[in-house]
């Protein structure tokens, strides 16, 4: 699997999470457990989609 595809799809569980901690009760304690999640996901994701974008650079040879 490339690192490109790897971001996106951990992006997109971020997204979800993110999704689901406004959609669950504020007042229960998943709603940070989801919170905590999504956050992790971006940041790895946006880490991984900068990998894939030096590679493409160094591939391209920019």
């Amino acid at each position: 699997m490339r690192k490109g595809n790897m971001g996106y799809i951990l992006g997109m569980i971020g997204v979800a999470s993110l999704v689901m901690s406004y959609v669950v009760p504020a007042r229960t304690n998943w709603w940070g457990l989801f919170l905590g999640i999504s956050i992790v996901l971006n940041l790895l994701g946006i880490v991984f989609l900068m990998l894939s974008l030096k590679e493409l650079q160094k591939s391209e040879g920019l």
